[in-house]
């Protein structure tokens, strides 16, 4: 049995071209983590612990500003993580949505391997709105879950966005139930394929 975890820390990793070990200073970060450096103000990280308690994966994820991971679910070998983020450099270039504009969500799938840079499947923005400095706008996603035999992704959150003046994601609009914006906050639910 494997334990997932995730969260923020503003902890610098232990030393990254050795890895962790029960004796390290700093976050335990692994060898051949998907990303071994600290980047930000507080970054995201991903722990895997085995059936005796002990690390066997853990990475930052992070960019220039903050993260903060809030939900974890499994997809096969794959962690799915979600939470928010005010880094304008976090997406990968696949991303499902590659604009920051404010805070915003974030989905990122993690196969953690051990490869580096390359356990990182994908990690996008999730929201919409202009800048926060412009009108406020804030997007964030609390919760992942994955159904049995399937990698679709369901995400729940909130959004100040008004998906009809700043490009929220709201697809397909037909099928929709709420179509825009209907208070100071709302919260959603979306689909990740």
């Amino acid at each position: 049995a494997q334990v997932y975890l995730t969260g923020r820390t503003h902890s610098a990793g232990a030393v990254s071209n050795v890895g962790y070990s029960p004796t390290s200073n700093g976050f335990p970060i692994t060898a051949n983590a998907a990303q071994t450096v600290h980047k930000g103000y507080g970054d995201v990280f991903l722990t895997r612990f085995n059936a005796l308690g002990k690390i066997t994966y853990s990475t930052y994820l992070g960019g220039s500003d903050y993260e903060t991971g809030y939900g974890i679910s499994l997809a096969g070998n794959d962690a799915i993580i979600v939470g928010e983020t005010d880094s304008s450099d976090l997406a990968t270039v696949d991303a499902i949505d590659g604009n920051l504009p404010g805070t915003d969500g974030f989905v990122a799938r993690v196969t953690p391997d051990g490869l580096g840079a390359a356990d990182v499947k994908y990690l996008t923005y999730f929201g919409g709105g202009a800048p926060d400095y412009q009108d406020g706008n804030s997007d964030s996603v609390r919760g992942v879950a994955v159904p049995p035999a399937t990698s679709r992704a369901y995400i729940v959150g909130f959004t100040n966005s008004s998906a009809s003046q700043s490009s929220f994601p709201v697809k397909p609009l037909a099928n929709a139930y709420q179509t825009d914006l209907a208070g100071g906050f709302d919260a959603f639910v979306a689909r990740i394929q």
